[in-house]
C-alpha cells in the first residue's frame, strides 16, 4: 500500500504524540488510527502507538509503521480486571515518552488517558468518538457504565474529535461537554481501495462466479448493530424474484452470533447462494469482485469506513440511514430505512436492473465523491490543524 504524501511542517510545530487504543485488530477505527499516526509521523511529529493488548493484525500496518518517528508499544493486558499492573505500565511509558498530546480512541482508552495527568498536568488530552446512537441494551452492563463515566469526565479532555456529525450529536445528548467537540471525517486510502479488473476476474474465478452473477457485497463484523440478519432475510425475498443474485458477507464475530447468522441462512434456504468470508487482511480486493455494495447497519455507526471504501472502489452503495451514511453517499447511492426488508429488496432490484456500464458510470461518480471529500490527506490535515490549536488552549 502506498500512503499518501503530506505537506511538511515547520520544526517548531513538531509534537510528541501518543495514540492509545485497546488493540490493532481488524477494524475501521484501528485502520484510521494507523493512518493518522503514520501521517502525523511523516509530517515530522514523534508518534508512539500504545495498545492494551499484544498484536498487530492489519496486513498493511508494517508499511504504515516504517516512519522513523513512529513506534508501537503493548501494555500486555491479560484480561478485563488486570488493572493495577496495566495502569502502572501505562504511566511508566508516559513518564518515559513525555508526550505533549495523548490521543485516545474510544471509551476505555479515553478513560485510561485521564491518568496521564497523574504524571504531567500539561499533557493535552484528545478523545476520539467513533460511534453514534449505540443500542447499549445489546451489550453487557460495562458498556453502559463506561459511557456514563466517559460523559462525566469529558470536560477533562482538551479536544474531542468525532468522526461523524451523528456521533457528535449523540455525544452531546449523552452528556459530553460540547465546548470542545469537533468533527474530522475519516480518510480513505484511495490508492488501496480502488477497482482492479484483474483482481475481480481472479477472485470471481476462485469463488466460481459466472460473469452474469450479480454479487451483493457486505463487509461487516458479525454484530447485532450491523443488521446482517435483515440482509439475509431480505436476500431470501430477493431470490424469490428469480434473479441471478449472490451474496457475499466478509467479516467475523463471536462464534455464537456467527452461528445464529448461518442458522438463519439455512432456515430461509439461501445458504447455497451466500458466500461467507471470515477474517481477512486483504479486504480491499473483495470490493473489486462486488457488483453492488450494501450496508444494513441499524445503529452505532458514526462514519462507516466500509461505505466510503466501497465508493472508492467504484461501487453503487445501498445503505441504511444510520450515522453519517447519508452525508457520505450524497446523491451517489440509495438510502433506505434501517431494518426495512422491502426497501432493501426494491433497492437491490433497482440497481441490479441497470446495465453493467450504467453501474460502472455510477461507481465512478461515487469514487469521485470520496476523492473530493474523504481522502487520507484531508483527514491528516484537519487532525494536524486541531492538534496545533491545542497550543493556544489553557491547561
Amino acid at each position: 500500500m502506498t500512503v499518501q504524501k503530506f505537506t511538511a511542517i515547520e520544526s517548531d510545530t513538531k509534537k510528541v504524540i501518543v495514540f492509545l487504543i485497546r488493540s490493532l485488530g481488524l477494524g475501521g477505527a484501528e485502520r484510521q488510527l494507523l493512518l493518522a499516526a503514520s501521517g502525523l509521523a511523516k509530517l515530522g511529529h514523534s508518534v508512539t502507538i500504545i495498545t492494551f493488548y499484544q498484536g498487530v493484525e492489519l496486513e498493511y500496518s508494517k508499511e504504515l509503521l516504517q516512519a522513523d518517528t513512529l513506534s508501537i508499544i503493548s501494555l500486555g493486558k491479560r484480561g478485563r480486571w488486570y488493572m493495577f499492573v496495566f495502569v502502572s505500565n501505562y504511566l511508566r511509558h508516559i513518564k518515559a515518552i513525555k508526550p505533549d498530546i495523548v490521543y485516545s480512541f474510544m471509551n476505555t482508552a479515553s478513560l485510561l488517558a485521564l491518568s496521564s495527568h497523574w504524571f504531567d498536568r500539561k499533557i493535552k488530552l484528545v478523545w476520539g468518538v467513533r460511534s453514534s446512537n449505540m443500542m447499549l441494551s445489546d451489550y453487557d452492563w460495562t458498556a453502559k457504565v463506561l459511557r456514563r463515566i466517559e460523559s462525566y469526565f469529558s470536560k477533562r479532555a482538551d479536544c474531542i474529535i468525532s468522526n461523524s456529525y451523528a456521533g457528535m450529536r449523540q455525544a452531546i445528548e449523552d452528556g459530553f461537554s460540547g465546548r470542545n467537540l469537533c468533527v474530522v471525517p475519516n480518510g480513505i486510502d484511495t490508492t488501496q481501495f480502488k477497482r482492479d479488473p484483474k483482481v475481480r476476474r481472479l477472485l470471481r474465478e476462485r469463488y466460481s462466479l459466472a460473469d452474469d452473477d450479480l454479487l451483493i457485497g457486505v463487509v461487516a463484523r458479525h454484530d447485532p448493530m450491523k443488521g446482517l440478519d435483515t440482509i439475509i432475510t431480505a436476500f431470501a425475498g430477493l431470490l424469490d424474484k428469480g434473479q441471478n443474485y449472490k451474496l457475499m458477507i466478509v467479516g467475523s464475530g463471536s462464534e455464537s452470533y456467527t452461528r445464529k447468522l448461518h442458522d438463519l441462512a439455512v432456515q430461509y434456504a439461501v445458504n447455497d447462494n451466500i458466500l461467507w468470508v471470515s477474517k481477512t487482511t486483504d479486504v480491499a480486493d473483495y470490493y473489486s469482485m462486488f457488483d453492488i455494495y450494501t450496508s444494513g447497519s441499524r445503529y452505532g455507526e458514526g462514519f462507516s469506513n466500509t461505505i466510503a471504501e466501497a465508493m472508492a472502489s467504484e461501487l453503487v452503495c445501498i445503505v441504511t440511514s444510520v450515522g453519517d451514511a447519508k452525508e457520505i453517499v450524497g446523491c451517489e447511492g440509495i438510502i433506505i430505512p434501517a431494518d426495512s426488508q422491502g426497501a432493501l429488496i426494491e433497492a437491490w432490484l433497482t440497481v441490479g436492473g441497470q446495465s453493467s456500464s450504467t453501474r460502472q458510470d455510477m461507481g465512478k461518480e461515487a469514487r469521485a465523491r470520496v476523492l473530493s471529500l474523504y481522502t487520507v490527506e484531508a483527514m491528516i490535515s484537519r487532525t494536524a490543524g486541531l492538534l496545533a490549536l491545542l497550543d493556544k488552549s489553557k491547561n
